[in-house]
């Protein structure tokens, strides 16, 4: 089992899907018990391993939606959640 695997094995309360429907723009995004990773950049494991982090912090923080960081308080939270 790689440490992508390893992850998914630790958060099973979380859903992973790895999804063809999202835009190229976004890597990961966390609605509720489910995270989302793109399956349309060729990511490696090791930055599949990493998007899903950031997403589990995300959905651990509570982060409300910041996929379009226009604010200075969205990006804010965005970079508290990527420091998690």
């Amino acid at each position: 089992m790689n440490k992508f695997e390893q992850l998914i094995d630790y958060y099973s309360k979380l859903d992973f899907i790895l999804s063809k429907k999202m835009p190229d723009t976004l890597d990961g995004l966390c609605v509720g018990r489910t995270v989302y990773i793109n399956a349309n950049t060729n990511q490696t494991t090791a930055e599949k391993r990493v998007i899903a982090s950031e997403e589990i912090a995300h959905y651990e923080i509570g982060a409300s939606n910041i996929t379009r960081q226009n604010t200075i308080s969205e990006i804010k939270e965005e970079k508290k959640n990527r420091k998690s």
